[in-house]
């Protein structure tokens, strides 16, 4: 008897969580849903400067100032519209 309730007690919280989701996707329009890795203690270990599993999804976070072309040839500017070479 006991595994039974606690089979349904599983399920009407698997329900509700189920329920509530559908509400906050509907409560507004432009929301960005995301999650990061943390490391030992909370620490946040997101480090857009790193090449690492995730770069595809952080490049959709941060902006870089530039980026190479498709061949890789040339660089094509992001955030820096004009640069001079130092050396």
């Amino acid at each position: 008897m006991q595994k039974r309730i606690g089979i349904f007690l599983l399920v009407v919280l698997v329900a509700s969580l189920s329920f509530g989701t559908l509400q906050a996707q509907d409560a507004g329009e432009n929301v960005l849903i995301g999650a990061f890795d943390v490391g030992p203690g909370g620490a946040p270990q997101v480090r857009p400067y790193m090449d690492t599993a995730g770069r595809t999804w952080l490049a959709k976070i941060w902006s870089t100032l530039v980026s190479w072309n498709e061949d890789s040839t040339a660089l094509t500017p992001q955030l820096a519209t004009e640069w001079t070479r130092l050396l």
